[in-house]
């Protein structure tokens, strides 16, 4: 499994969707429910995969850092791309390593077989951002 920037999993995402073909889906994406404390790696990792899928832009710019973000536009595009395959994304381990985490991710879309990767997250003055930047 590689380990992938926010960047290349945005990239990663539109291939898996471009392949997966067009689709409807009536699933909503959701947002994980706030809690009382800080968010942690998975957190963040789940509300940036839920905003991609759901099309919260300003979800997923509040939750991410780096460079290379994607603007509004191909933002817009690439979830509703996602939305018409059906795609999911699922949020599973966290190897930590300091102040960086590595998520593990899996994106799904009907009648393909999940693609799996790991979601780069850094603590960025004392909050967890998902990162965008290059591959390591």
């Amino acid at each position: 499994m590689k380990t992938r920037s926010l960047l290349s999993l945005f990239a990663c995402a539109a291939l898996a969707v471009t392949l997966a073909g067009c689709g409807s889906s009536d699933d909503k994406a959701a947002a994980p429910a706030a809690t009382k404390s800080a968010p942690g790696p998975a957190d963040v990792a789940r509300t940036v995969c839920a905003a991609l899928v759901s099309g919260d832009y300003k979800a997923f710019i509040e939750n991410s850092a780096g460079e290379g973000l994607p603007d509004k536009e191909s933002f817009e595009l690439m979830s509703s791309m996602m939305k018409a395959a059906g795609a999911k994304f699922t949020v599973g381990a966290v190897r930590m390593e300091g102040d960086t985490a590595y998520v593990k991710t899996t994106l799904a879309a009907p009648g393909k077989d999940p693609h799996e990767d790991e979601l780069e997250v850094r603590k960025v003055d004392g909050v967890w951002k998902a990162f965008s930047g290059a591959d390591d």
